[in-house]
């Protein structure tokens, strides 16, 4: 198989474990216009897999509900739909937030907040250059306990990697955030997701790389890092990423 085929079913099978199905369906998109000459039969299962998951996760959308963008991995998507809001309605508590009440997650917050932070980090794992991702982790990690150091760094972090968002300046503002909330609770999440995605790129899903995923699993206790039902159906391919034959 192309070197180039290789990679690109394999970022968009890595893309998909860890929620970011619409970079997902793009790369697979991507791998399927390449494979239309070499007509390699796994990626065209593994195209075929990411397309309907993810295509079905867009189709479920809702205009006033933040949860569907979360499982479609489009961040950028659910910020924009948060920035529609006041900066001090977004904040409020939970039976009191536009996000929230009169929405279908009305009545299970809690298990709304829980859910954002487990298809979070996964993400931010992988990609730590997720600037939305930190903003809707932050958010929900706040309604969780306004107190939460995690929280505030994770908001701080948002509007670090990007200076110019005009919603994650004004929550960091409205919130009294300084950049010392960030710098200690972000840099141990950053390193393991360096480690981690820079192995992954260099070996494949090898032995080590699912031993590193598992201590982070114990680490993260809540997170699922890989939360593709279908993922024994994916295959990666190429001469270091060895789970599979291409």
């Amino acid at each position: 198989m192309p070197p180039d085929l290789a990679n690109l079913n394999n970022e968009a099978i890595a893309h998909a474990e860890v929620g970011l199905w619409k970079d997902a369906h793009h790369l697979a998109q991507q791998a399927a216009a390449l494979n239309a000459t070499t007509g390699n039969p796994t990626v065209r299962l593994n195209v075929g897999i990411i397309t309907t998951i993810a295509e079905g996760r867009a189709a479920a959308m809702l205009p006033n509900t933040l949860l569907p963008y979360v499982f479609y991995g489009d961040y950028a998507a659910a910020t924009a739909y948060m920035a529609g809001h006041p900066v001090e309605a977004l904040f409020l508590p939970p039976d009191q937030n536009p996000l929230i009440v009169g929405t279908p997650a009305e009545g299970w917050a809690a298990a709304m907040l829980a859910r954002i932070q487990s298809e979070t980090l996964p993400a931010l794992i992988f990609r730590p250059d997720l600037a939305g991702a930190y903003f809707v982790r932050g958010w929900a990690g706040y309604l969780q306990n306004p107190e939460s150091v995690q929280a505030r760094a994770d908001l701080q972090q948002a509007a670090v990697l990007s200076p110019t968002e005009t919603l994650f300046l004004q929550s960091v503002a409205y919130l009294n955030i300084g950049s010392a909330d960030s710098a200690s609770a972000t840099a141990e999440l950053e390193a393991i997701g360096r480690t981690i995605a820079e192995y992954w790129r260099t070996n494949g899903p090898d032995t080590t790389y699912q031993m590193m995923v598992e201590r982070l699993r114990g680490d993260y206790a809540r997170v699922k890092i890989a939360p593709l039902a279908l993922g024994s159906s994916l295959v990666f391919c190429g001469a270091t990423a060895t789970t599979g034959a291409c």
